[in-house]
């Protein structure tokens, strides 16, 4: 019989069951591990087994027995660096090369024993006395060329991990092709890995960016026929099963009707049936020790459409990670920084949040905090480097000693000079490598801010802020006026710099930047407001934001979507437009009128701001997080937020309506979001694979985990507002099929109701015969 455990003190045991509970729904830290292991283990055995051999033979799938448990880290007695068969080759494709990159960095892959990774498509050099490891897509072309690679005698031996599960008549072919050239031997394994998606944080994911492209035109496009969406669905569909093997976990899942989500959970619900009632197929959701048991994990698996909540993918955030992926070049957590000058290369910094505190405690706190974070840093960094100064009595010296390398006779002389002692001298090289790491890190940081600021200054994006942050805290508050105002005052730029002899690239892109911008704003508040805007002055607006250059497609796209979703229960007055804002949004409204009495200033404050931050240098920064402060926006739950929040807390709640659920349906709820159309399924009841319209046991206590997909992209926004409000006990995975800045899903929301190009005059047809 277990202890008993006072109510105030926390045992070790519960301690220890909480980092367990923390650990196997660490999304990222399972895929690292299952990834070191299929790289540290590939050297073990000198030739394939009796066992891999029929496998190759048989032409079965087969999957390493060694990854089951996956929560076990590889033993360094398997990782010998002695081992002749310890060092070898990492040949990866494009998929491989997108899934590693946010998760193992060179020093990790060393670790594991790469001394060399190559692109599978490029030309590479003959080693035949190395053992190589293919981590590749299971696609026809990429089978063939590891036979071939086979076939010449390219590496010494060759271990081939799938990304995916490899269809069985491609493993046939490949199983073929060796026992004809005589190369059965060159083989030591074959796995499948069930990898196929990108972690960028520990609970964030996305489908491959080589795969998930375009998913929003692909699935809510007006000409999508259905082959496209039965192709899309099918992606996401493996993305998802390969996300539950990872977490070895058979969740429940729960989708909202008459959209893609629904088909995606009816054929994830049939996939997992069908595994989990195939021999050894059930396996695969289970670590080792819980061989023979049912699955023991039962998380929540949410999924939504896109359609549910546009506006926020359109919403220009203030908080540090989300202004980076809008305003910088950013992918696989590398961002890039603009040119200095023509011609100079590109400045990348990798931002981790495993290696980096700075990242990791600042990506998602309001701009103006972080700025006064890094002054504060830098300030605890000098004082580091005076306090080692006095110490050692070695100012200039310890100052030469971050910079460059000194040999024994310079710190003999440096300790005679000085009277330091030599273990104080020690200690103070010692601080070296973190002291250095930690000023290259927040250099990065202090470049990426001043990036930022240049270009919020550029797009004057403190105004568009708060004329957004009023139409989220009461739409029928906000007039087209100040809108208005803002689209011609865009038009104005762009007529100025079209008339500018000294025009340049980088001008013509800031006034299109900027349109794009007010673009936005036009299409939250046709969204949003529950009056609209009149046609002629629709037509009007359009004119002006063509003439910027801006993809007004966009608006054809938000006003089908208004007009479908209009319901006459959305004349009905707004819960915020009562009189008084809601208790969260309280202040919000007068934050610009309040950021001009702390400043002293007018419309152009914002403007001197920004000059005086590259007047002042890192002070500027400071005084910058001391004066706009007033533009750190309160929090709020998005719609996305109040739906899982729901589903979570009650999950025996099934919505019955028949119609498609909105945003408004959830914004004009003043009470819980419990009636929406939604369908629960538990691919462990299911009959004959096929999802049931209720599940047939649905659990009757709250869930504490959830993993939440979002079907047509998503973005920084509303993951860190998922974050924020169900965190604590509750733990939560987000994913989507890709992470969109708010200017590429203007685009996207635009290319979604042009026609298809000519080249695929085929899909025309068939999308016009669905329509009709």
């Amino acid at each position: 019989m277990l202890p008993r455990v006072e109510p105030s003190r926390e045992s070790k045991t519960s301690a220890g069951l909480r980092v367990y509970a923390n650990s196997w729904f660490s999304l990222r830290d399972r895929q690292k591990t299952i990834l070191r292991e299929a790289l540290g283990r590939s050297h073990l055995g000198n030739a394939p087994t009796d066992e891999c051999r029929d496998v190759l033979l048989s032409g079965a799938v087969h999957t390493d027995s060694s990854l089951d448990d996956t929560i076990s880290p590889t033993r360094e007695s398997e990782l010998d660096a002695s081992s002749e068969d310890f060092w070898k080759v990492l040949v990866i494709d494009q998929h491989a090369r997108e899934l590693l990159a946010p998760v193992l960095k060179v020093p990790e892959l060393r670790a594991c024993g790469v001394t060399l990774h190559l692109g599978l498509e490029s030309a590479r050099q003959p080693i035949p006395d190395v053992p190589a490891v293919y981590v590749i897509q299971p696609m026809d072309q990429n089978v063939q060329i590891v036979i071939q690679d086979c076939k010449e005698d390219r590496y010494a031996r060759c271990s081939i991990c799938f990304i995916s599960s490899v269809r069985r008549e491609q493993l046939e072919r490949l199983a073929d092709a060796l026992a004809r050239a005589g190369r059965i031997q060159s083989v030591t394994r074959v796995i499948d890995l069930y990898c196929g998606y990108v972690c960028l944080k520990r609970n964030l994911f996305t489908m491959m960016p080589c795969v998930a492209s375009r998913s929003f035109r692909r699935l809510f496009g007006t000409q999508a026929n259905e082959m496209t969406i039965q192709s899309a669905v099918a992606e996401i569909v493996e993305a998802l099963f390969a996300v539950c093997v990872t977490l070895r976990c058979v969740p429940y899942i729960r989708c909202l009707r008459h959209g893609p989500a629904e088909m995606i959970a009816q054929q994830l619900c049939v996939k997992l049936w069908e595994y989990l009632h195939t021999p050894g197929g059930a396996e695969l959701f289970r670590e080792r020790h819980e061989a023979g048991l049912p699955p023991l994990r039962r998380p929540l698996l949410a999924l939504l459409d896109r359609s549910l909540d546009l506006a926020i993918m359109l919403h220009h955030g203030w908080t540090y990670e989300v202004l980076i992926h809008e305003l910088l070049p950013y992918e696989l957590n590398r961002v890039s920084l603009p040119l200095e000058k023509p011609g100079s290369d590109r400045t990348r910094y990798d931002l981790d949040d495993e290696s980096d505190p700075f990242w990791a405690e600042n990506a998602s706190l309001p701009f103006p905090q972080v700025a006064e974070h890094i002054e504060s840093a830098l300030t605890a960094y000098r004082a580091q480097i005076q306090e080692i100064n006095v110490r050692t009595g070695a100012s200039s010296g310890f100052q030469q000693l971050l910079t460059d390398t000194m040999d024994e006779a310079q710190l003999e002389a440096i300790t005679q000079a000085t009277g330091t002692s030599t273990r104080d001298l020690a200690e103070a090289v010692a601080e070296l490598p973190r002291l250095t790491r930690r000023k290259r890190q927040l250099d990065m940081h202090t470049n990426i801010a001043s990036a930022l600021l240049e270009r919020i200054k550029t797009r004057e994006l403190d105004s568009l802020f708060q004329l957004e942050d009023s139409l989220f805290a009461k739409p029928a508050s906000v007039s087209m006026a100040p809108i208005e105002k803002v689209i011609r005052s865009a038009s104005r730029l762009e007529v100025k710099a079209a008339r500018d002899q000294s025009i340049t690239p980088s001008n013509m892109s800031s006034s299109e930047q900027r349109g794009i911008d007010c673009l936005r704003l036009l299409l939250i508040y046709l969204l949003l407001s529950p009056t609209g805007v009149s046609q002629a002055k629709l037509e009007e607006y359009r004119r002006l934001l063509d003439a910027c250059g801006c993809p007004t497609e966009a608006i054809d796209y938000v006003i089908r979507q208004r007009a479908a979703t209009l319901r006459p229960t959305q004349q009905l007055e707004h819960p915020r437009d009562r009189g008084e804002q809601s208790p969260t949004r309280q202040g919000s409204a007068s934050m610009i009128s309040r950021l001009g009495t702390a400043a002293g200033g007018g419309k152009d404050m914002f403007e001197s701001l920004v000059n005086r931050v590259y007047e002042h240098g890192h002070k500027g920064l400071m005084q910058l997080a001391s004066t706009v402060k007033g533009l750190i926006p309160t929090s709020r739950s998005s719609i996305v937020t109040r739906v899982v929040d729901t589903w979570m807390q009650h999950p025996s709640v099934e919505g019955t309506s028949s119609a498609p659920v909105t945003a408004r349906d959830i914004e004009l709820s003043s009470g819980p979001v419990d009636a929406l159309a939604s369908l629960l399924l538990d691919p462990l009841v299911a009959r004959d694979g096929r999802g049931s319209e209720r599940s047939a046991s649905p659990p009757s206590l709250p869930f504490t985990e959830a993993i939440v997909f979002m079907v047509g992209g998503g973005n920084f926004v509303e993951w860190e507002n998922l974050t924020a409000h169900i965190h604590g006990e509750r733990q939560l995975i987000y994913g989507t099929t890709e992470m969109l800045s708010p200017e590429t899903f203007v685009k996207e929301l635009a290319a979604a109701v042009r026609p298809p190009s000519p080249l695929n005059g085929s899909h025309v047809d068939a999308g016009n015969a669905k329509a009709a």
